[in-house]
């Protein structure tokens, strides 16, 4: 199934790709209007496929090929969301589902949002000085200005992060990990800012 349920969230799905109770190798609903499990449109189906010389060898070939494009879609849309929100699509549900559970466990101590998202961090963090910028073209001026706009990103998100820290919270470890971690990338982006752009 490549396609959204047609009925969209009204199939009580959290999922518009949740199609025939999330077994479409096993169910069908052929009309899109409900979950054959008598087998019915299923027998009509293979009756169908007999007159016209389909065999059930080429409809499973055709169920299994949209079985893979469902995953796939599935697969990326998972992926982004996590590249985009730093967390995957089951614990924003989850978050949404149970709004108490989350409320009981001892949170950051920070007031204010982050200064940037998870996904700009990760990209400050993973920026590649360059020592020959400035050869083909490629303008010292300008790698120099992401170079300090990764090092600015950097200093913005530990210095909010140490005012997140909760020594009560469960992540206090990971937390000063992760700081830990990103100083190391800061100091390795400072000392390219100074031998690079002087």
């Amino acid at each position: 199934y490549v396609q959204s349920d047609p009925i969209g969230l009204a199939g009580g799905s959290f999922s518009t790709y949740g199609y025939v109770g999330g077994s479409p190798i096993v169910n069908t609903d052929s009309q899109g209007l409900f979950l054959d499990t008598t087998g019915a449109y299923t027998a009509t189906s293979a009756a169908a496929g007999s007159i016209t010389g389909t065999s059930a060898a080429v409809a499973g070939a055709g169920i299994s090929v949209a079985a893979i494009g469902g995953v796939g879609i599935g697969l990326a849309f998972n992926y982004s969301v996590e590249q985009i929100t730093g967390r995957s699509p089951g614990a924003h549900i989850y978050d949404l589902l149970h709004p108490a559970a989350i409320n009981q466990l001892p949170g950051g101590n920070a007031t204010t949002r982050a200064p940037y998202t998870h996904l700009q961090e990760r990209e400050a963090r993973s920026f590649q000085p360059d020592p020959f910028a400035c050869l083909g073209g490629g303008g010292k001026r300008n790698h120099c200005d992401q170079l300090a706009n990764a090092i600015n990103v950097l200093r913005a998100q530990i210095a909010w992060r140490k005012t997140d820290l909760n020594p009560k919270s469960p992540s206090y470890q990971p937390h000063l990990k992760h700081i830990a971690d990103l100083q190391k990338e800061l100091e390795r982006l400072e000392r390219a800012h100074r031998d690079i752009c002087g």
